[in-house]
């Protein structure tokens, strides 16, 4: 992304729906393809949390099941910022796979990057100036406990 845009505007991180996501180590596979593109990564392991729904204008998932979840446990008044990833890319909507799979090699995760900078690409094309938030959802202020259970 930096290659492409002023990314100040943006704080990105990475979280998972599951709890597993908090103690799993990185995959080696996708450490390699880091390194591949020369992508610097400081990664931390974390799990969505409640407060990420008002702490960031856009949370991405890669597929559907991911999406229904935060639907379910998230805060109504910030849904408006879930989105799937593919919808930046080509085809529009499509799901990025977890190449995490144990059979899965180097190039299922090597096509999952090509996936995901085609979709951030169009995420940039969409919003060149950050701040894609627009009208009552930058100002309403997230309830304090969620209402649904889940693992926010």
């Amino acid at each position: 992304m930096s290659e492409r845009s002023n990314v100040s505007p943006w704080k990105i991180e990475s979280a998972g729906t599951v709890g597993r996501q908090a103690i799993v180590p990185l995959d080696l596979r996708t450490l390699a393809v880091y390194r591949t593109y020369s992508v610097p990564l400081d990664h931390r392991s974390r799990v969505v949390v409640f407060g990420d729904f008002s702490r960031f204008d856009l949370l991405l998932v890669m597929d559907h099941r991911d999406l229904a979840d935060l639907k379910v446990w998230g805060p109504s008044a910030f849904l408006g910022r879930l989105h799937l990833l593919g919808e930046f890319g080509v085809p529009a909507g499509k799901e990025i796979p977890d190449p995490g799979n144990a059979e899965n090699g180097l190039a299922e995760f090597d096509t999952v990057a090509m996936q995901m900078e085609t979709c951030l690409v169009g995420l940039l094309a969409r919003y060149p100036a950050g701040n894609p938030v627009i009208g009552p959802l930058a100002s309403q202020p997230p309830r304090q406990t969620p209402s649904r259970k889940g693992p926010l």
